[in-house]
């Protein structure tokens, strides 16, 4: 079973995604905040990661810090963890960086439900490759 790392500080958007992952074959493990998804990372090393940009404790770009993380840890197995970038912010600048981050996608917030569940499918394939 593939496991899912959700970091997102939203309760309603903890809740839409938990209840369109319920169905499907993933672990899910959740966290409000970028230091424990390090920690998880670094420990559980997840099948894919979803990051909200603005969280805690760094605010505006924490989401953003996780993922400079992921990607400068000296192991490649999380290094090359596949993360989805969800943010409400209307900014490209934040698309830029997580795009040269390589970002399996990023998500402007709302989202559709079906178009989400079909990238999480689709980046979670890129790891059997």
């Amino acid at each position: 079973m593939k496991t899912i790392l959700i970091a997102d500080n939203d309760p309603s958007i903890m809740l839409g995604l938990r209840f369109i992952l319920e169905d499907e074959p993933y672990k899910l493990i959740k966290t409000d905040n970028g230091n424990d998804a390090i920690k998880i990372i670094f420990k559980k090393r997840p099948d894919l990661v979803v990051l909200d940009i603005m969280m805690p404790p760094g605010g505006e770009d924490e989401g953003l810090r996780v993922l400079k993380e992921i990607r400068n840890y000296e192991d490649s197995i999380i290094q090359n963890i596949p993360v989805i970038m969800l943010t409400a912010k209307p900014f490209d600048r934040d698309r830029k960086i997580s795009e040269e981050l390589g970002v399996c996608k990023f998500m402007r917030k709302p989202f559709d439900s079906v178009e989400f569940l079909s990238i999480i499918k689709k980046c979670i394939e890129k790891t059997n490759d």
